[in-house]
């Protein structure tokens, strides 16, 4: 369960990443937990492909597996990580926030801190896009306050979303500064998504800052990124994001 996770954050592209949660569900049968790891983990590389409807199939089926052996933590921290993924992917934030509020309050209600920095940290991300800056600041600062110092995940993420509210409250330096401490920390990993996720956020701060050839030039490095990833939607999204930025 665990290795397809780190197949899926590291350089491996969607392919690869297809062909190991296929790999997955063969050696998995009979572990209900495995099964629903691969099926979940598969959701997000083919949503990426922009095959949508296919992925929330398979979190449909993960979620259920999951429930029938009572495994709420692996339930609401994983599968909702990457079912609120796969609802970003289908540029709905809104679904997205609906699945993310879920594993945020069962986690929360149980204690259960390991996932809960990251999930609310995309959380952020899915308000964010729907326009609530004010809300997405403070699940960004929860994210912050309960992420460890070496979760780079999570700390990549709390800082994208929070420069990218700065910089549209017109706090174009700070936005900035935390936007390439975002892009310092993604650097040093071979995490493909990771790299590219902290590049657009730097790419919308610069536009929003009117500095409208630096962030085309960082888009551009995202795309790549996200390309070679083989997250098609993420780089569409990544252009389509350009020409809406102000210039």
């Amino acid at each position: 369960s665990w290795g397809l996770l780190s197949v899926w954050a590291g350089p491996a592209n969607a392919e690869q990443g297809l062909e190991r949660c296929r790999e997955m569900l063969e050696r998995a049968q009979g572990d209900r937990k495995g099964v629903a790891s691969a099926l979940f983990m598969r959701a997000v590389f083919e949503a990426g492909l922009g095959r949508v409807d296919v992925a929330r199939g398979l979190i449909a089926q993960a979620r259920a597996l999951l429930r029938e052996i009572g495994l709420t933590v692996w339930m609401a921290g994983p599968l909702t990580q990457m079912a609120g993924l796969v609802e970003l992917l289908a540029d709905d934030p809104a679904t997205a926030e609906r699945e993310l509020r879920w594993g945020h309050e069962t986690l929360s209600a149980i204690g259960e801190v390991a996932w809960l920095s990251t999930l609310v940290a995309i959380l952020a991300e899915a308000v964010y896009l729907q326009g609530r800056l004010e809300e997405a600041e403070q699940l960004a600062m929860a994210s912050r306050d309960s992420a460890g110092s070496e979760d780079v995940y999570s700390q990549i993420l709390w800082r994208g979303v929070q420069a990218k509210v700065l910089a549209r409250r017109g706090r174009s330096e700070e936005a900035a500064s935390l936007a390439r401490e975002s892009l310092a920390l993604a650097e040093p990993t071979d995490s493909l998504g990771l790299k590219a996720t902290a590049l657009m956020c730097l790419a919308e701060v610069l536009g929003l800052s009117g500095h409208a050839a630096d962030a085309e030039a960082t888009v551009d490095q995202a795309v790549q990124l996200f390309e070679g990833k083989g997250n098609i939607v993420a780089a569409r999204q990544a252009r389509r994001l350009l020409a809406e930025l102000p210039r």
